[in-house]
């Protein structure tokens, strides 16, 4: 016979084999997540994001600058910029969207296995998020998509680990080795937990204004569910932290309304219900703002890949339950592990996320990770005779939706091989090309450009009425002269007071021309003009250097 001692060692040494195998494989895709930050194709929305964040150094968000989007993302990037030179702002940017992309990773591979109780669901959700199509563009670009996307996922996983003592402990599949309960926490550590949850999601609303969805459906699940709790007992320790830590995370939303309303509504309200409108009906892309336009949008990027497989997933699960008439039986479990928050989160996503027009992936990013949730929500809820498939099915899942993500990355390897081209360092090399340009030349002033991510390497200050790149810009005839001072920006025809006014040592063009690209549209006008007409006129002189196919204008020493 074999002894309990055998079998406990047995035991010990599958733990540690099955641990080894997790974290190797969370590490792997670290590793991935890391290149793809570093090397991932420079977006022209990256440009406003870093400039905020430099800029918000010496300035005010929405006060002294046009700032786009909510103040959360350029206040953590501009402290990170603070152990950083100048020549390396890019770097750290990238550096942070890689650290949230890892957090986001661990974060949704944790709340998985808090619902399921089973590591093997936690990696394959991991494996769907990481390899997913929707996340290209946060997992490698320095926009604010990430940060809200990690500040969502860590107030859900507090959530799930207050509310875990409710149902992470039941539910465990017959004959399956029962892991440890996790300790029902005394009431100041629930009261923590739920401040802490409440702190993360006004934190990814302050990041992303799309987020709001999320803490206004959670509270609302919250108020009204008391698991067992008295009324009393549940607005004390859980309602009021919930609050608490939401006005918390909200301060500095409210620190700039407050302090300078107009300005502030005018960056997230008011520009994106006038501006790119006009741009995209101006450039022929208006097919792109039509209610037929955003359906073929969802349907293109969410039937296909990862989010396809989760569909699918969940649809299978859905109708055999259904069909076996235990509609009633999911609900009652999901509820039981707080867990029916996240299809109810995932069905109001889908239309708050169509409302940015036209659709970019990113903005899926929500859709998808609430998506995935459901997958473990549902994969932790089957009734008994469909538990016995779950393992196999989100196995067939995995492997079929993160196959194509594989052929790519085996496309990319000698690209992800060479560091030297990669974009942050690309952007540093530009960065160093313009500082010792203006070196030679003598200057030590200004640099006007619609395309201040390349030159704030210089070490050389930007105009912050340019802060937002070529967006603001774009305000021709849309507003009067006036409104655009009293905003601090600037436009075509505002340009050149502003230059006269303090005239740039350096003019930094080449990435804002007619057919420069923009994703997948085509600039049909040159924003550069405007600048190139100054440097003309003005009689500036172009630098010699490598500037990545940019041109840098220098002003003569001896011009007033």
């Amino acid at each position: 016979m074999t002894s309990e001692v055998d079998v406990s060692s047995r035991l010990a040494v599958r733990r540690l084999g099955s641990s080894l195998a997790v974290w190797a494989t969370l590490s792997l895709l670290s590793v991935v997540l890391f290149v793809r930050a570093m090397s991932g194709a420079i977006n022209v929305d990256e440009e406003q994001y870093v400039a905020a964040a430099a800029l918000n150094l010496v300035h005010r968000l929405y006060s002294d600058f046009v700032y786009l989007q909510p103040p959360i993302y350029p206040h953590i990037l501009a402290f990170l910029f603070g152990f950083f030179d100048p020549s390396q702002y890019f770097l750290a940017a990238r550096l942070l969207t890689w650290v949230l992309s890892v957090g986001s990773l661990l974060l949704i591979y944790g709340i998985t296995c808090l619902l399921t109780k089973d590591r093997f669901a936690g990696l394959a959700i991991a494996l769907l998020f990481a390899t997913s199509a929707i996340g290209k563009v946060p997992f490698s670009t320095a926009r604010n998509d990430i940060m809200p996307c990690f500040f969502a996922l860590a107030g859900l996983y507090f959530f799930f680990l207050a509310a875990a003592p409710a149902g992470i402990r039941a539910d465990i599949r017959a004959g399956e080795r029962e892991h440890p309960a996790p300790p029902i926490p005394r009431p100041l550590g629930l009261r923590l937990l739920y401040f802490l949850c409440g702190l993360s999601l006004a934190l990814a609303v302050g990041s992303k204004a799309l987020y709001a969805f999320v803490p206004a459906v959670l509270f609302f699940y919250v108020l009204f569910s008391t698991a067992g709790r008295g009324w009393s007992a549940h607005y004390r320790q859980v309602v009021l932290p919930l609050t608490l830590g939401g006005l918390l995370g909200g301060l500095p939303l409210i620190f700039h309304a407050v302090s300078d309303w107009d300005r502030f509504f005018y960056g997230l309200v008011t520009y994106h219900r006038i501006v790119p409108l006009d741009w995209y009906a101006r450039n022929g892309y208006a097919h792109l703002l039509t209610f037929d336009g955003q359906v073929r949008f969802f349907l293109k990027h969410l039937g296909a890949g990862t989010a396809l497989g989760a569909l699918i997933f969940c649809a299978v699960c859905l109708g055999v339950t259904l069909q076996r008439g235990r509609l009633a039986d999911l609900l009652a479990r999901l509820h039981g592990h707080r867990a029916l928050a996240i299809p109810l989160l995932f069905l109001i996503s889908v239309p708050f996320c169509a409302i940015p027009l036209p659709g970019h992936t990113p903005y899926l990013l929500p859709i998808l990770i609430l998506l995935l949730l459901t997958v473990a929500a549902f994969y932790a809820t089957l009734p008994e005779p469909l538990r016995p498939f779950r393992r196999a099915a989100l196995a067939a899942v995995t492997a079929i939706s993160i196959l194509p993500f594989g052929l790519i990355l085996a496309a990319q390897m000698p690209k992800l091989g060479k560091p030297q081209s990669w974009a942050v360092q690309r952007v540093q090399g530009v960065g160093t090309e313009t500082k010792a340009a203006l070196a030679e030349a003598g200057l030590e002033g200004k640099i006007a450009t619609l395309s201040p991510l390349w030159v704030l390497g210089s070490g050389h200050p930007i105009y912050r009425e340019l802060a937002t790149g070529p967006f603001f810009f774009e305000n021709e005839g849309l507003l009067s002269g006036t409104r655009v001072r009293e905003l601090n920006g600037a436009t075509p025809s505002t340009l050149a007071t502003l230059l006269d006014s303090d005239p740039p040592d350096a003019i930094f063009v080449g990435f804002n021309g007619r057919d420069a690209t923009f994703g997948s549209h085509v600039w049909k006008e040159s924003r550069d003009a405007p600048f190139i007409a100054y440097a003309e006129a003005k009689g500036y002189s172009i630098a010699a250097g490598d500037f990545a196919g940019a041109t840098l204008y220098l002003r003569l020493k001896t011009q007033p």
